[in-house]
């Protein structure tokens, strides 16, 4: 019987495909059990080392001393393996000062930051966790925030300046005509996505705070929304630029015609309000897209987790 040789780069992509291909578990966030592969790394040493590799690909914590643990037993991780880092706020650690240390990871790619408190006061020392980290961090996902207004970018900004795409997932979304932050509501159908090119899309409050972000090209904001409203919206029938307002201040303000007609002037950013600095509008230097994606309260947003991951961080 003649063996067949398989180069080890070949192996190595069919074992990450048959991962990635594995379902997921909940209680360990955005990675798979450590069992998926156990029958394939059990074959053989070289197996063994590659299945390794790939689990490590992504890294899920729920303590930042998960990190001192991995450094004195899983060196090479830090230093080739790791591509993402899943950092987990738990709910009994929310009065504690938050300190993620990544420095030694030297092809870390992607951070991804949940709030697994269903509440967190804004006084909340854990709210604004510090990150400190060797690699250009180009991919940020943020999930958990109960009340995602503006606020929130500058401390993104102080800990990740150089990201080129940022996720936000939301139950809530921020209105920038009322200033607050409110479950959405459409008409039925509710709409699935919205999609923008050219820098336009995002709420004006927010694309004024991201515009310190030189590099940020791409965001997705995923927010829960329910039928029953009175705003139509969808990919073709979009005239209003909808950028997260909410049903009331769509019915209600949007009344007066001439405000309506002003303000998505300013969201084009090609007239309306204007200060003695030029148009109030502005936006991060390379934004391409934002895309906006919407399901029904109680959602399991993993089911998102394919889409919005790596092929807009190869953008």
């Amino acid at each position: 019987m003649t063996n067949i040789y398989i180069p080890p780069e070949l192996l190595r992509e069919i074992i990450s495909y048959l991962f990635s291909s594995a379902p997921g578990s909940p209680e360990i966030g955005s990675n798979k059990p450590s069992n998926t592969l156990s029958p394939v790394s059990q074959a053989s040493k070289s197996l063994r080392a590659i299945c390794l590799e790939i689990w490590f690909r992504t890294f899920y914590t729920q303590e930042p001393s998960d990190i001192v643990y991995l450094r004195e037993h899983f060196p090479q991780s830090l230093l080739t393996w790791t591509r993402v880092v899943h950092c987990a706020q738990q709910t009994h650690n929310i009065n504690s000062p938050a300190f993620w240390d990544l420095r030694g990871f030297q092809q870390l790619e992607k951070i991804r930051l949940d709030w697994l408190a269903s509440w967190i006061p804004s006084s909340a020392p854990s709210r604004n966790p510090t990150f400190r980290f060797d690699s250009v961090i180009r991919e940020l996902e943020i999930r958990g925030l109960d009340w995602p207004s503006p606020l929130m970018f500058p401390y993104i900004h102080s800990n990740f300046p150089e990201i080129r795409v940022l996720h936000l997932w939301q139950t809530r979304s921020w209105c920038n005509l009322c200033h607050v932050c409110s479950v959405l509501s459409f008409q039925d159908p509710c709409p699935k996505e919205v999609t923008y090119e050219g820098g336009f899309g995002l709420p004006l409050a927010y694309s004024r705070f991201l515009a310190k972000f030189e590099f940020l090209a791409t965001v997705h904001i995923f927010v829960v929304a329910r039928g029953g409203g009175r705003t139509t919206l969808s990919q073709s029938d979009n005239p209003n630029l909808w950028a997260g307002e909410c049903d009331q201040c769509m019915h209600l303000i949007y009344m007066d015609d001439q405000f309506r007609q002003n303000y998505v002037e300013v969201k084009k950013g090609t007239n309306g309000f204007k200060t003695s600095t030029g148009s109030i509008y502005l936006r991060p230097p390379a934004l391409e897209k934002v895309q906006w994606r919407f399901q029904e309260p109680e959602v399991n947003f993993s089911e998102f987790e394919e889409d919005s991951s790596d092929t807009d961080a190869e953008e």
